[in-house]
């Protein structure tokens, strides 16, 4: 609770303006508004007259104030007109190359500190992470505006400074105590401070703001309050324990109030009033505490309703106080009040007046809670924080005002004798200070020239002159001005008079009681006054007495039989004077003498002594006497005397204690305290004196005599040993945390010695305990707090169990796990296991929730053959603890036997397969060939290699790598005998003689098998039909490459014509093309998202539009050509799995239309390149293996969203383009894109069933089909970019984190396109124009021998549209391209379109740069009219560099994108968003410049995005750049394998050979003139693009190195002479947008103003990215170019030697997975990776990070993780919690480093936090039929499923049964605020159906959020056609 003086304030006004900074765990205001001081709320107005100027509070008690900047900013001078108000870091500093210099300005709110404060101290505290020197604090002079300010208009500031305090990292200090004493006395207007750099220190700083966390800047103010209120700072706070009684808590952060079952926690607070004034007279005084809710209790209990407060009577100390020590408490009247949480106050005006007055002393104040309260603990925050308690005093300080004044004198003197006055004031005390002011008759005084008056209580005067003197006398002080007089007769002394009496004084009491006598002393001086003297004596009610002696008269006496006050006049005179005196006697009720009471008695058994409480209750007051005692008895013995020495004044209570150990013989005995027990005091009661009560004899406590002494201590038990005093019961309470005892052991039979064993603790953890004893009497005592630790977790050895080898399940592979228990898995570093000295593997983590460790391997993989496998074989696990010790344990294993796996098709005959004979019987020689495929696998295995469901350490199995022909086989017909035959290969032909076989339904089996156990078989039906043969079929099935042809030959066995005209077939897995590739075929299809079937149907159409007639005899083959399919989840691929149908009619008379059922499922594929014949399975997978493209799209959406009947054409145009360009098709079933995502990843199930290039950088391609209500876009916020001011930072409907499938940045890997359009027929109209080039259709074409390039007119035309064109023509033009190029600047007429649409005709390539939209190409080209653009026989390839002309998912359908879709071109390039100009210009010339004759648009724009992304310098605009390009068409588009061949100049970022030398020859640089400017360039090269710097050329060089080596070190080790000219002029760079309507962005300071551009060193910069192959790319930038900005000279060097240092990376990521995608906002996530090292044993550490796609910014940093002694494969788990992460899309990355930090290997996998999701619940119309021109009201409803609010907007439409055309549409956003988590919206709209016809409508309804597309619902209404007859009235 300690020793700092912090007083927090709460929310005064008068006192307070903010809080105090946060104190952890603490809930603040809920806004920074000033509300008055809770104590003082209730408190009466002060008056001025009785108040006095009161002093300040003492020193020690200063208080203290934390306050929060209330604006900050900071302004920069190279960006003189930027505002940074909301900027997280404050930024001071100065740099001279560039020159620039920042300032900091930073204001604070003093207006809620009290009025009365007095500023003590005034720090300045601003946080800073790093080192800094030389900043120094001046005050402000102006205004300024936090949102406004900048270093334009930055205000003026005091010269004079305030340097820091200190300069190391952390927060950094300047006293600023003068500047803020100004603010608070109003002597200097608060402006706030300025904070700049000066001296010659030159560097940036940058300090945390107010909208940074934590660490936020304050100002930390120490003061004094003067006058009143006062507010103290509590002096000493704890708590006593009633559990604990013996427990001091002095140490303590909280006051814990309450009870805990039935034991009192009560609170003692003591504050020192020391610095009121001595004459305060309360007010009214609050006691305020802050309560942190405890959150553990019922929410009920967390406030309470009576809280009571005492006055503490006896002294305590705040680190020894116990509740068995408690010190004497009583109430004093003051109410109770209630603890909720925050500030609670009570009213303790009674208690604070008693410690004003003293009749009670100080000793503090104790709060307790009602008995009647629920009972609860609640902690109160105790010092040194700065929420302790308060105590607010209101006062003032007149408590005894002057009501008159009289002079005491003599009344008679002689000339020439000095006589005394005294002042006699009422009352007798009054409050000082009091002024006397004395005049004299004769006399004048206090003006100019006389002297001054006498003053003070006595005046002496003498008189030269006779007569009567006045004597005036005025008194003043706070309760006003008294004036009086007193007159004195001076005569000439008419006798010799040696010593005239000048003076008297009289002593008795001045109170007393009726019928008691009582006596008086008169006294006259000087001491020699001249006797005789004769005294008069005058009494009320008594008669006067004459006496006449020496100069003291003693003993007269009086007693009174009535009350009342009573006067006693005394005369006094000699031969030379007259004196009087008067003296009052009250003569009272006995109520108003001293009454003394004993209330209360206790026993304090640790200081043997009786306590009691002592009051006084009469009316007088008592002082100290050597005879005042209180007696003790015992069983009415006297046993002992205490004396008391305090003075009582009436009212007073007070506490005493008597000296004795309490003991007695027997059970109890009676105590007995009496007051006065000498009878020294006289009181008006003396009957009431004692106090008695019974008392237990043994009230003595127990307590522990010897000990505690820990015994031992082990990793999870301690053993403890104690002794104690008496027998006693005992109670352990033990726990780990400060404060609190959670756990306990008890003992309840009593006894001396105890030894105490503790279980069930935590390895390496301190506890600390406390014991607890009760004796037999129920006295309980306990210790105080004690330690011990526990041993060192992990220090015994590992123990292990339950090894085991089982099989580990699973439909296709023969996998098994190997796993192992141990004891406490806690202290497990890792286990190790081995299978016959063989090694499976490392886990290093526990399976979840168990103690045991498993590691699941394919035996085939560890190297095992089934031989020697299936035996006995030695288990061995090792476990290692996470202090190195080892354990192993073997364990004999032996795995159930298991077949040989094997498999068998027969490929020949047919299923169903008829032999016709002429008889009942077959004839002799009737034979039956057979073909059989069969293998014998050394595993079992799936020709698939189906991975789903695999842990990361496995690997899917396929067949062909264990495939081998089988030892024997046999054929068996129907319960014949079966054949055997020993096959040399594995297709078989063997004869079957049917010969004598009667006729009749057979079945053919053949078998593969291994000694007499048949590993698999197949069997099929065969019938022999006596008759003529009819129609049969047999299917064939061939693959080329990646896609499938299927023919079904059809044969005619029959004696008549047969006209066919349609085949069903079927299939699974796959999906046909439209493409015809048989004569008379034409294919259609049918798929069902639900079984992944498709039916195919084969139109067979001859001679104008006739079926095939298939003459008898006669052959005819039908064809289609199939694509296979991946799936989020692998199925069963069957072509023909059921069977199929041919439908014809026999060409006779009469004859009727039949079709005919026949089971021909596919068994085998033939390859066509090889010839060999392939298992279904098997050929799918070497399908997907030699795939490098997938087209993709989700079916079950497009049936959401689109008529079910226009589906399947989208579907077969994605078959017929897979099948021309290598691809195969990839169907989604989810619309979360992280499904699809992954799926393409590392790790992911495509891409490891595709060809190895298709992870490969640029040779691994992906088409999506359907806008984002199909496939998901992703939404970039602008927590991902730091763009230039004035360009936006958010990028929507953004395809790039599909391409990015490796490394810790976005650069896009996969090359990716999109086909969009708002119904299918635009969705397959973008793939017909790649289509229509590879099927070589007449129009269409492209060879890229003819280009169109246009500049438009907008701003930036001649600096940036013109120029980048000309650039492009001339790059083109050198390549062989015949280029027309359009410069709309030049055209005067207005008419652009016409010049544009003139020079189409056979373009391949089309360029615009210019500005944009989403339907506009500036002025040459609308969404709409480009399906008027003659493209002649080309599909080109249109690039628009400009804003907007990319997005199609806006409110306007009708826009760029989707028009060249429509218009069937090859590819179109567009950006989705604003678009930086110069990455514009930049990014397409290396867009032109790079793209070689065998690469694709796709890949082309893959480049131009790494090389936008690789050159961002300050601002992301590249990445911007990379994220909205899109390209919309087929991304294999636009390669010309053979045609041209690699161009001059485009091998520039082609990979170099890896090599320890490294030379770079840069070609000679190009100037242009541009504007006036020089622009220089590199061919092939690239540019810098920093605003406000100029345009440098610069190289880069990519070097590849394999997986296993990783780049170290970059040297340069050579370097060419430089090439020098001089007199150049170059461009600077300015950022602009280039859309439509768009403002013009401030130009960028210029940042280069002086030396060379860029610094002449570096001369390079590297970095080193991890493929997604394991493969590592050297990144090397290469600076050649510099320019001198004052001399215009420029150096070039041409030739770099580079030396590269290298090192091998054993240790490898095989696998990274999250189990989730999506994160819950703070919700968990597991991090799994499989590890694998190919070296010797090693240490690593697993390094992971949360970080921001695009800038890879740094979110949050997960725990390191040690992984030791790493060989083989390894299993790791990571957890993590989203706590405090906003929603949005990151990255994880994890780093797999050695032991000196060095990066062996990364992984990186995409997380969203947050669930973004919503659903649409419903869509309803009020009426389901209508009449055209009638009204109908239609309802959605949208609900928020996810955790995070939602915008958007829903969508409803309407279509014609038969259409794609709505007839209309209606769009309602959501509410301003969203739709928040769990919250529904609901939206009508009326739709008017006048002028439509009758017919069928669907109503389409849908939601668009965030990127995302709900789930589509539909509804049907009807307009039925009638006739409407008019109504006819009669």
């Amino acid at each position: 609770m300690k020793r700092s003086l912090v007083i927090s304030l709460a929310t005064a006004a008068v006192l307070y303006g903010v809080f105090l900074a946060t104190t952890p765990g603490r809930a603040e205001p809920a806004a920074m508004s000033v509300a008055p001081l809770t104590g003082l709320s209730a408190l009466p107005e002060i008056v001025d007259d009785c108040s006095l100027d009161a002093p300040a509070a003492a020193e020690a008690s200063a208080l203290k104030a934390v306050l929060p900047a209330a604006k900050d900013s900071y302004v920069r001078q190279t960006a003189p007109g930027s505002n940074f108000g909301n900027a997280t870091l404050l930024k001071s500093g100065r740099s001279l190359s560039p020159a620039d210099e920042y300032h900091t300005l930073i204001q604070f709110d003093l207006s809620g500190l009290p009025a009365n404060a007095v500023i003590v101290t005034a720090t300045l505290e601003l946080y800073s992470p790093l080192t800094t020197t030389g900043h120094r604090v001046h005050a402000v002079l102006g205004a300024w505006d936090e949102l406004t300010v900048t270093w334009s208009s930055a205000p003026a500031y005091t010269s004079t400074y305030i340097a820091s305090a200190n300069s190391g990292p952390g927060f950094k200090r300047w006293n600023v105590t003068a500047i803020a004493q100004q603010w608070k006395t109003g002597t200097l207007a608060n402006r706030g401070l300025m904070i700049q750099q000066g001296g010659t220190v030159f560097g940036i700083a940058d300090f945390v703001s107010q909208e940074g966390f934590p660490n936020t800047p304050r100002l930390t103010i120490e003061y004094v309050t003067q006058g009143s209120p006062a507010i103290l700072p509590v002096q000493a706070d704890t708590w006593i324990n009633q559990a604990l009684p013996s427990t001091n808590y002095g140490n303590e952060t909280t006051v814990s109030i309450g009870r805990v079952s039935t034991n009192a926690r009560n609170g003692l607070l003591k504050f020192d009033l020391s610095s009121l004034p001595g004459s305060t007279v309360v007010i009214s005084a609050a006691l305020e505490m802050y309560y942190d809710v405890n959150l553990s209790l019922p929410e009920g209990a967390r406030g309470v309703a009576d809280v009571w407060t005492d006055a503490v009577l006896s002294p305590w100390s705040e680190m020894t106080v116990t509740w068995n020590t408690r010190p004497v408490t009583q109430a004093v009247g003051d109410p109770a009040s209630g603890i909720t949480p925050g500030w609670n106050r009570w009213d303790v005006s009674n208690l604070v007046r008693h410690w004003v007055s003293g009749t009670i002393l100080n000793n503090g104040l104790q709060l307790r809670l009602d008995p009647g309260a629920t009972p609860a603990a609640h902690d109160l925050v105790a010092q040194p924080d700065a929420y302790a308690a308060r105590l607010v005093v209101a006062y003032h300080t007149c408590n005894r005002p002057l009501t008159g004044i009289g002079i005491n004198g003599a009344t008679q003197g002689l000339t020439g004798t000095t006589y005394t006055f005294a002042a006699v004031p009422a009352p007798t005390s009054p409050t000082t200070p009091v002024t006397y002011t004395w005049k004299v008759s004769d006399r004048i005084c206090g003006v100019h020239p006389f002297p001054p008056c006498d003053t003070g209580t006595r005046a002496d005067y003498s008189f030269t002159a006779i007569g009567v003197k006045t004597v005036t006398l005025v008194a003043k002080n706070c309760g006003g001005t008294f004036t009086t007089t007193h007159q004195i007769n001076i005569v000439t002394p008419t006798i010799t008079c040696p010593a005239p009496i000048v003076n008297l004084g009289v002593v008795g009491p001045s109170k007393g009681l009726t019928g008691t006598t009582y006596a008086f002393t008169a006294t006259a001086s000087p001491g020699n006054a001249t006797t005789p003297i004769t005294f008069t004596w005058r009494a009320t009610d008594k008669a006067a007495v004459t006496t006449t002696g020496s100069l003291t008269q003693t003993g007269r006496t009086w007693s009174w039989s009535a009350l009342g006050s009573k006067l006693i006049t005394v005369t006094a005179e000699n031969c030379g004077g007259i004196a009087e005196y008067v003296l009052a006697i009250d003569i009272v009720p006995a109520s108003q003498m001293a009454d003394l009471v004993v209330t209360s008695g206790w026993y304090d058994a640790p200081a043997q002594k009786v306590g009691y409480i002592l009051r006084n209750i009469g009316g007088e007051a008592i002082e100290p006497s050597p005879n005042f005692a209180v007696n003790l008895y015992r069983n009415e013995a006297l046993m002992a005397q205490g004396l008391f020495s305090d003075t009582l004044i009436p009212g007073a209570i007070r506490s005493g204690t008597v000296d004795f150990h309490w003991q007695c013989v027997g059970i109890t005995g009676t105590v007995r305290l009496m007051a006065d027990g000498d009878l020294a005091i006289g009181e008006g009661n003396e009957g009431n004196n004692n106090w008695s009560e019974v008392w237990p004899c043994d009230l003595d406590y127990p307590s522990v005599t010897d000990g505690p002494v820990v015994v031992a201590t082990y990793e999870h038990s301690a053993t403890l040993r104690f002794i104690t005093n008496e027998q006693t019961q005992r109670t352990i309470r033990y726990g780990t945390n400060s404060g609190v005892y959670p756990n306990a052991v008890s003992d309840s039979t009593p006894r001396f010695s105890h030894i105490v064993t503790i279980t069930g603790l935590a390895a390496e953890r301190v506890y600390h305990y406390a014991i607890v004893i009760t004796d037999t009497r129920g006295n309980v005592g306990n210790t105080r707090d004690y330690l011990f630790e526990t041993k060192a977790a992990c220090s015994d050895s590992p123990v292990l169990s339950n090894l085991s080898l089982t099989p580990w399940t699973h439909p296709f592979y023969e996998f098994y796990a190997v796993s192992a228990s141990v004891a406490d898995p806690a202290c497990v570093d890792s286990v190790a296991f081995t299978l016959d000295g063989t090694p499976i593997g490392t886990d290093y983590t526990p399976v979840a929730g168990a103690s045991s460790y498993s590691i699941t391997f394919s035996p085939r993989d560890a190297g095992f053959t089934r031989a020697g496998f299936f035996k006995s074989l030695n288990l061995k696990a090792t476990a290692t603890s996470k202090k190195g010790v080892v354990t192993t344990q073997t364990q004999v294993v032996a795995p159930d036997p298991r077949p040989t796996p094997g498999d068998i098709e027969i490929l020949e005959p047919e299923a169903d397969y008829t032999v016709y004979v002429a008889g009942a019987t077959a004839p002799p020689g009737t034979q039956l060939p057979i073909v059989v495929r069969a293998s014998e696998f050394e595993w079992a295995c799936a020709w698939s290699g189906f991975s789903d469901g695999l842990p990361p350490e496995l690997s899917a199995l396929n067949c062909r790598d264990v495939d081998k022909a089988p030892d024997n086989l046999t054929f068996q017909l129907s319960g014949g005998v079966a054949a055997s035959r020993y096959p040399a290969g594995h297709e078989y032909t063997y004869t079957l003689d049917l010969g004598s076989k009667a006729t009749g339904d057979y079945t053919l089996t053949a078998c593969v098998r291994k000694a007499i156990t048949d590993l698999d078989c197949a069997a099929l039906p065969i019938h022999i039909v006596q008759g003529s043969p009819e129609l049969n079929v047999l299917r064939k099935v061939t693959r080329a490459g990646s896609s499938f042809d299927v023919e079904l030959i059809v044969r005619n066995l029959g004696p008549i014509d047969a006209k066919v005209d349609r085949i069903d077939d079927n299939l699974r897995g796959f999906q046909s093309s439209d493409r015809s590739i048989a004569a008379w075929t034409y294919p259609r299809s049918a798929y069902q998202p639900a079984t992944k079937r498709t039916t195919v149907i084969l139109g067979l159409t001859g001679f104008e539009g006739a079926p095939v007639t298939i003459a008898a005899g006669g052959i005819y083959t039908a064809a289609y050509r199939i694509a296979p399919i991946l799936f989020e989840a692998a199925p069963a691929y069957a072509i023909g799995g059921d069977p199929l149908s041919v439908c014809y009619t026999p060409d006779e008379p009469g004859a009727s239309r039949s079709c005919k059922s026949f089971a021909r499922a596919a068994t085998n594929v033939r390859d066509a390149s090889s010839g060999a014949s392939e298992l279904v399975g098997q050929a799918v997978a070497n399908a997907f293996a030699a795939s490098d493209y997938v087209l993709v799209t989700n079916p079950g959406r497009l049936n959401n969203f689109y008529d079910d009947l226009e589906v399947p054409p989208v579907l077969e145009t994605m078959a017929r383009l897979a099948t021309l360009k290598n691809g195969v098709l990839g169907f989604l079933s989810s619309y979360d894109g992280h499904v699809l995502d992954d799926l393409v990843e590392k790790d992911g199930a495509w891409k490891q069933a595709l060809h190895p290039n298709f992870f490969v950088k640029n040779k691994g391609f992906m088409l999506l089909v359907g806008e984002n209500e199909i496939i998901q876009a992703f939404r970039m916020g602008s927590s991902h970019f730091t763009t230039y001011p004035g360009i936006p930072d958010v990028v929507d409907n953004s395809d790039l984190p599909y391409a990015n499938t490796a490394g810790e940045t976005a650069r896009p890997e996969i090359v990716l396109g999109r086909i969009v359009g708002d119904d299918p027929a635009t969705l397959r109209q973008g793939m017909l124009g790649s289509i229509g080039v590879a099927e070589n259709w007449w129009n269409a074409e492209f060879d890229r021998s003819h280009a169109l390039l246009v500049s438009g007119r907008g701003e930036g035309v001649t600096s940036n549209f013109i120029p980048t064109v000309n650039i492009i023509e001339e790059e083109l033009v050198a390549d062989g391209v015949s280029v027309a190029a359009i410069h709309e600047y030049d055209v005067n007429d207005g008419n652009y379109w016409g010049p544009f649409a003139a020079l189409t005709p056979d373009r391949d390539v089309l360029f615009y740069r210019d500005h944009g939209n989403t339907d506009w190409w500036g002025d040459t080209l609308a969404s709409s009219w480009v399906e008027d653009i003659d493209s002649g026989h080309t599909r080109p390839v249109a690039f628009a560099a400009a804003c907007l002309a990319g997005n199609y998912a806006g409110d306007n359908d009708d826009n760029m994108p989707e028009a060249w879709m429509r218009k069937e071109a090859g590819v179109y390039i567009g950006s989705t968003e604003l678009s930086e100009r110069s990455t514009n210009d930049y990014a397409s010339k290396y867009f032109f410049r790079n793209w070689n004759a065998d690469e694709s648009a796709g890949v082309a724009l893959n480049n131009a995005k790494i090389a936008a992304w690789d050159d961002d310098g300050s601002y992301d605009n590249g990445k911007l750049w990379a994220f909205e390009y899109q390209l919309y068409g087929d991304p294999k588009f636009g390669a010309l394998v053979g045609a041209l061949g690699p161009q001059t100049g485009k091998q520039a970022l082609q990979p170099l050979t890896p090599s320890a030398t490294v030379q770079v020859h840069i070609p000679d640089y190009v100037i242009e003139s541009r504007d006036g400017y020089d622009v220089v360039t590199l061919p092939g090269g690239l540019l810098r693009l920093e605003p406000g710097r100029f345009e440098i050329p610069y190289w880069e060089v990519r070097v590849d190195y394999p997986q296993g080596t990783r780049v170290g070190e970059v040297a340069l080790s050579a370097l060419s002479s430089p090439v020098v000219t001089t007199g150049l002029h170059l461009m600077t760079v300015t950022h602009q947008t280039d859309c439509i309507g768009c403002p013009v962005l401030p130009a960028p300071p210029l940042l280069d103003t002086a030396g060379w551009a860029p610094p002449l060193d570096p001369k390079y910069a590297w970095e080193a990215e991890t493929n997604g192959d394991g493969s590592t790319t050297l990144i090397l930038k290469v600076f050649p170019f510099f320019y001198n900005v004052l001399s215009t000279d420029a150096q070039f060097y041409p030739d770099f030697t580079f030396e590269v240092e290298t090192y091998p990376a054993p240790l490898s990521i095989i696998s990274f997975k999250t189990d989730k995608d999506t994160l819950p906002l703070n919700g968990d996530v597991t991090l799994s990776l499989a590890l694998a090292n190919t070296g010797a044993p090693t240490d690593t550490v697993v390094s992971a990070a949360l970080r921001q796609i695009g800038n890879n910014d740094l979110v949050a940093g997960l725990p390191l993780k040690a992984v030791h002694g790493l060989s083989g494969t390894a299993l790791l788990d990571l957890g993590w919690n989203s706590a405090g992460v906003p929603a949005g899309n990151y990255q994880l990355v994890v780093d797999l480093l050695d032991s000196e930090g060095t990066v062996q290997d990364s992984a990186a996998s995409e997380l969203t936090v947050g669930v973004l999701q919503g659903e649409l619940e419903s869509l309803t119309a009020a009426r389901t039929s209508f009449k055209p021109g009638q009204y109908v009201t239609i309802t959605l409803v949208f609900s928020n499923t996810g955790d995070v609010p939602i915008q958007g907007l829903t969508w409803i439409k309407i279509y014609p049964a038969d259409s794609m055309t709505p007839v209309q549409a209606f769009g309602q956003p959501f509410s301003p605020l969203g739709v928040l988590p769990g919250q529904a919206f609901a939206i009508s709209t009326v739709w008017n159906t006048t002028g439509l016809s009758t017919g069928a409508y669907r109503i389409l309804g849908y939601a668009q959020y965030a990127n995302l597309v709900s789930d589509a619902k539909e509804i049907v209404v009807v307009a039925p056609a009638g006739v409407f007859m008019p109504r006819v009235v009669r």
